[in-house]
């Protein structure tokens, strides 16, 4: 085999050119630095407005008017004056008696914040037990647990008061018991006192537990047993 057969046998694919190669790309005009366009690249910063300022502009958004002057930046940064067609419509409307706010639409202004802020907040009702006697003592004496306050005359006591613990001893109230002589740490085990019919009860029900568990386990097979030499 010459040398040119070797050439005929290349495959096409290793002498073609890969794609794109005679494709020209544009050039990418960059602009300098030196030339400063016609329009302002920097954003102006914003005007850093008081306290006092900004809750009087959430006041004035959300509708309710502040009773201090606002001042000259804040006038500025304000909302427009609003139509004199809408306050006049504003006025017909009814007013909540809950947020003392004009009601456009019934379903979207309970849903509203200033509905929602302006409504008694709900506490759950009280854990203690309704059972308990001194549950019952404290609300014979007039503490209602659900008013939220603490014990005493003027509620400023303890709003919990404190949970009963049980007693399982029968010791007298500040009786500490005697403590046992013995080693620190060690206990005290009882045993208990087997008879002669009682052991071979129990050595018979351990024989008869282990039979059943090696029946479901081998088959029916005892493998003890046969290595034991007992058939």
């Amino acid at each position: 085999m010459g040398q040119s057969d070797y050439e005929e046998e290349v495959p096409d694919w290793r002498t073609q050119a890969p794609y794109g190669s005679g494709i020209r790309r544009k050039r990418v005009a960059f602009v300098s630095a030196s030339n400063t366009p016609d329009f302002e690249t920097v954003a102006p910063k914003p005007s850093k407005l008081t306290g006092g300022e900004a809750s009087s502009l959430y006041l004035s958004l959300v509708g309710l008017s502040s009773k201090t002057p606002s001042s000259p930046a804040s006038t500025a940064v304000s909302s427009p004056s609003p139509d004199p067609e809408l306050s006049s419509a504003s006025k017909d409307l009814p007013i909540c008696e809950i947020c003392s706010l004009p009601i456009t639409d019934e379903h979207t202004h309970e849903k509203s914040t200033a509905h929602q802020y302006a409504l008694p907040h709900s506490h759950p009702p009280h854990h203690y037990d309704r059972s308990s006697l001194g549950l019952k003592v404290l609300m014979d004496s007039g503490w209602d647990p659900d008013e939220r306050k603490g014990l005493g005359r003027e509620g400023k006591g303890m709003r919990y008061p404190i949970k009963p613990v049980p007693k399982h001893d029968n010791l007298g109230v500040g009786v500490k018991p005697k403590k046992k002589k013995g080693k620190k740490g060690a206990e005290e085990k009882v045993r208990k006192i087997v008879g002669v019919k009682e052991a071979r009860r129990m050595d018979n029900r351990a024989k008869a537990r282990r039979a059943n568990l090696m029946k479901e386990m081998g088959g029916g097979i005892d493998v003890e047993a046969i290595l034991n030499g007992k058939s």
